[in-house]
């Protein structure tokens, strides 16, 4: 799958050749994952390299506060999961002779 690509486009064509819903359910789940992972790795990494100009404008909280960097990744997790699964469900949903013609 190419980056312009949509990301339910693959998993509509491999719908179309024969695949499993479940594995292009799984497939479209994996990628947004992954992409969820790195970004929340930098996004941490980030935020403790910046973490003194945080306390200069948050008050009462700790340069590495445990509370609100968990519910921050428990925050943008729960949003990840929904943002790859939207996709992921309507690839798996596709009529086959549609996704080919589309194609």
């Amino acid at each position: 799958m190419s980056k312009s690509e949509p990301p339910d486009r693959s998993g509509r064509l491999r719908v179309a050749l024969g695949a499993a819903p479940s594995h292009v359910m799984r497939l479209v789940m994996v990628q947004g994952m992954v992409q969820l992972g790195i970004g929340l790795s930098i996004g941490l990494a980030l935020s403790l390299l910046l973490g003194r100009g945080l306390t200069l404008v948050l008050y009462q909280v700790s340069m590495v506060d445990p509370l609100v960097f968990g519910g921050i990744a428990a925050v943008l997790m729960i949003t990840g999961l929904a943002a790859a699964y939207i996709p992921a469900r309507r690839a798996t949903r596709v009529d086959p002779l549609v996704a080919m013609r589309a194609d």
